[in-house]
């Protein structure tokens, strides 16, 4: 057989090849498709709170030998208070961290889809609602309940049973993720030439971490229905997805968890003006979030190429290679 003619049939038959394949991309919906998410288009918008239950005590951060001019606690509104006393006073501390979320979501899934059966396959749905953004911080607020106490260095007087709120900074959403466990089937409706209607329900694992006065912590999840919908438009081997479903939920979880002491600069109450720096010795009860919000999801889907056509690509390749080979030797 002459150079001439290996040469000119292994490019015959790879011109068939890919021309079955740009014919096949061209004309067939059916077939699995690999989608990334277009940040640009997604977005999520919502309204975000979280707050914490927590019960313990606050003391002065006075020291007799690191820190003798610190602030002194005691219990109670009247008494004596000697110069070196410093008593842990009970307390009950509720930060709470709340505000818009605005962010471009990131990540991607796989659609099994026949056109025919009308139905559809979902898998590998992993998406990172956070996603551009990194994080997103919120203004933080305590809510302060005590009993009546007073302080030294400085001088003030705290009446007990009035909860008081302050603003604390800044927190943080630290992640909002979910991942597919499984696999999910689901409904496509016809309406046009090439454009459906999609449902389907897969069970998500969702990841919710914040932090709050330097600390992170993670709300526990269980596993969840994630029902998805909206429409799908297939041309020449490429799908877009758009996707408008509300997003919510209101949990509240029971932790029992020692905090690391911290301290916190306290407004003086009777007199105003000044501020007591105590330290506090926390333990967390209780964790509650809320959200509610919309997530779009715009996303381009590429089709796979199927099992048969990656074959006959293998097969188009070895018909080459002997060509490739004998151009070698002869170089």
């Amino acid at each position: 057989m002459s150079n001439a003619f290996t040469t000119f049939s292994a490019r015959l038959l790879g011109g068939l090849l890919l021309g079955a394949f740009v014919f096949q991309a061209a004309g067939q919906v059916s077939g699995k498709y690999d989608f990334t998410l277009n940040p640009a288009a997604s977005g999520f918008d919502a309204q975000f709170s979280t707050s914490a239950s927590t019960a313990g005590t606050l003391i002065g951060n006075y020291n007799a030998d690191t820190n003798p001019t610190g602030t002194r606690t005691k219990p109670g509104l009247f008494g004596t208070f000697a110069d070196t006393e410093n008593v842990p006073v009970a307390v009950q501390f509720t930060p709470r961290l709340s505000g818009p979320i605005n962010t471009a979501p990131v990540g991607g899934f796989s659609l099994d889809v026949d056109a025919e059966g009308l139905t559809l396959g979902l898998s590998n749905y992993a998406v990172d609602f956070i996603g551009l953004a990194g994080s997103v911080g919120m203004p933080l607020t305590v809510t302060l309940s005590t009993e009546s106490f007073r302080t030294r260095n400085p001088s003030s007087t705290y009446p007990g049973g009035i909860p008081v709120t302050l603003p604390f900074g800044e927190a943080s959403l630290l992640s909002m993720s979910a991942a597919q466990i499984g696999t999910a089937g689901g409904v496509l409706t016809p309406t046009g030439d090439g454009t459906f209607d999609f449902v389907v329900v897969p069970i998500v694992q969702f990841d919710l971490t914040f932090s709050i006065l330097g600390d992170a912590f993670t709300l526990p999840q269980a596993p969840a229905p994630f029902p998805l919908a909206g429409s799908l438009v297939f041309s020449d081997g490429v799908a877009t997805l758009l996707s408008v479903i509300p997003l919510g939920f209101d949990e509240s979880v029971d932790i029992e968890q020692a905090l690391p002491e911290f301290p916190l600069p306290l407004p003086t109450v009777f007199p105003p003006g000044s501020t007591a720096d105590v330290i506090l010795s926390l333990m967390l009860s209780n964790i509650a979030a809320e959200l509610a919000g919309t997530l779009t999801t715009s996303a381009d889907g590429v089709l796979v190429p199927g099992p048969g056509v990656l074959a006959m690509l293998g097969i188009g390749a070895a018909v080459a290679a002997p060509r490739r080979r004998r151009s070698s030797s002869r170089g």
